[in-house]
């Protein structure tokens, strides 16, 4: 037996079988009538929907076989995969193929002898897997019958497709309620205030000594809501039309240091910044996505600071740069850390100086670096400080 090899996109072909998320789903009786029709026509007991994850072979849909899942190294479609043409492998006989001879899948049960598999294509040109048919005695398809196999084999992503446009369907929906949310909610209070203000003046009803506190009530108000918007388009950005990241090779420490210089209100509250940056490190991402959370980050970390550091720092991993933004403010208790990236648990903690916010710029910051293929969590202690930390890939992974 031989071992099939991996193909040279392996990393995006598994990302973008990852992308339809049908891994481990329940069988669904569009893809059990298409394995039902394969088998009837090539006139096989055993037709299989197999989609090859990094280990594994599994089975979206599958009869004449009572397994779910074998393993990678003995899968016939893991060949298939691997061809450079998109056309049907075919195997008359696996006992005299020196691929397979020695295969525990053709010595012992299922007893393979035939297998004809149609790779499952991609628009992008990824093969996912196959639809596949098998025999326990060797044979060869008609031609009419590798067509039909053929038409299946479209015929199965595009349900894929379907699946995976439904998908979006729902996460456009849910995002647009969330943004009728907060443009209702959030948005409502600056304007409120403001024509509160408005309107007292406007019946002389407050003193000129009182109406400049109520205007420097109204500037804060509306300074909130304009960080808001910003958040908000930001994140709608990444929701609606072509949203995902304009990847270009960063150098990180570059961007982080030209970012933060142009932060004025943090030597406003005595803040210092400290940077220990790692020149070298270069990642793929989107520096307009990069400088959005980089800014998010300090503004957060210098609302709930003063008179303390604001410390940012890379580090350089295999796959990936760490950068950490660490402040020495006000901390958090676990119950805060465990909402804070959390759409449902959205709320605002006033800062040291009577900072409002909304709540909304770290969910949009979590939003925006798993679209980069990154992580971002944080650490803090009440009393001691915060530290926040978010990757970035060093190469670029893929399109999904």
């Amino acid at each position: 037996m031989i071992i099939p090899s991996k193909p040279e996109n392996e990393n995006l072909r598994l990302q973008a079988l990852h992308y339809y998320d049908i891994l481990d789903t329940a069988a669904e009786k569009d893809f059990d009538d298409i394995v039902e029709l394969a088998s009837q026509l090539c006139e096989t007991p055993i037709s299989l929907v197999s989609l090859i994850d990094a280990d594994r072979q599994w089975f979206k849909a599958r009869k004449g076989l009572d397994a779910q899942e074998t393993s990678r190294d003995f899968a016939f479609c893991a060949y298939a995969i691997g061809q450079e043409d998109e056309e049907v492998m075919s195997v008359a006989d696996a006992s005299r193929d020196a691929r397979f001879s020695g295969n525990p899948l053709v010595k012992g049960h299922p007893d393979i002898r035939f297998y004809a598999g149609m790779p499952l294509v991609t628009p992008e040109g990824f093969k996912l897997g196959t639809l596949c048919v098998i025999d326990r005695k060797p044979k060869a398809l008609t031609e009419s019958q590798l067509f039909g196999l053929k038409i299946l084999a479209k015929q199965v992503m595009k349900q894929l497709e379907l699946r995976a446009t439904v998908k979006e369907l729902k996460r456009l929906n849910e995002a647009n309620s969330k943004m009728l949310s907060i443009l209702g909610h959030d948005l409502r209070g600056p304007i409120k205030n403001l024509e509160s203000v408005v309107t007292l003046a406007r019946q002389e009803a407050v003193s000129p000594q009182e109406f400049s506190e109520l205007l420097g009530m109204v500037s804060k108000s509306l300074s909130t809501a304009d960080v808001l918007f910003t958040n908000l388009m930001q994140w709608a950005v990444t929701q609606f039309e072509d949203g995902g990241p304009q990847w270009q090779q960063i150098n990180i420490a570059a961007l982080i240091a030209d970012e933060i210089g142009s932060h004025s209100a943090v030597t406003d509250k005595g803040n210092a910044i400290m940077l220990n940056l790692d020149d070298a490190a270069r990642v793929w991402a989107d520096p307009n996505m990069v400088r959005f959370v980089v800014r998010n980050l300090v503004h957060n970390a210098n609302k709930f600071t003063t008179q303390g550091n604001i410390a940012v720092s890379i580090k350089q991993h295999d796959q990936h740069a760490e950068i950490c933004l660490a402040d020495t403010g006000m901390g958090m208790n676990a119950e805060t850390v465990s909402r804070l990236f959390d759409w449902s648990k959205r709320r605002s903690t006033v800062g040291t100086h009577g900072e409002k916010g909304t709540g909304l710029g770290l969910q949009v910051c979590k939003e925006v670096i798993e679209k980069m293929h990154g992580k971002i969590w944080v650490e803090s202690e009440p009393g001691i400080g915060s530290r926040f930390y978010f990757t970035l890939p060093l190469t670029k992974l893929s399109i999904y």
